[in-house]
């Protein structure tokens, strides 16, 4: 039978929340010394990670979910993000597009969200618009307006363009 010192947890005890905060705040800042982490460095070279199993990156997953999702992740940035991350925000929470608020093909290799009022809010549905690859380029390029009631474009230019 293996014997334990006083104070030494032992397996299968339950830590009281408490203790685990005083031992993180004890630990917390403080540097091993150099020849210590020789040893470690030494111990570990050429030996390599066994490789997770199935079962273990189901519960990974399953256990992260949902904990860094919005304001919650270190890198949200709100409002203040880039043209790329506000698009594939859109994609992600509106889909995949499918079908040309246009010119109503959905035959098009590609659809894009085109923002129609060069705010680029992403809370505002109404400013963005379902767009083929050519339409969005009229749009953009050559400065069209999109009518959202009859989908056709305006000869004029946009308001981003004034």
């Amino acid at each position: 039978m293996k014997t334990y010192r006083k104070g030494q947890f032992l397996p299968g005890r339950i830590v009281p929340q408490s203790i685990k905060d005083k031992i993180r705040d004890a630990l917390t800042g403080r540097k091993l010394p150099q020849s210590t982490v020789d040893k470690m460095r030494k111990a570990l070279k050429g030996k390599s990670r066994p490789p997770f199993s199935d079962k273990w990156r189901e519960n990974l997953s399953k256990s992260h979910m949902g904990k860094l999702l919005g304001t919650k992740n270190p890198k949200w940035n709100g409002m203040d993000t880039n043209y790329y991350d506000i698009h594939k925000w859109v994609n992600k929470h509106w889909g995949r597009q499918s079908r040309c608020d246009s010119c109503k093909t959905t035959t098009a290799n590609r659809f894009e969200w085109a923002n129609l009022d060069g705010k680029y809010d992403r809370l505002k549905r109404n400013s963005w618009a379902r767009l083929c690859r050519s339409c969005h380029t009229k749009y953009d390029r050559y400065g069209y307006s999109l009518s959202l009631k009859s989908g056709e474009f305006i000869k004029t230019k946009h308001k981003s363009w004034l």
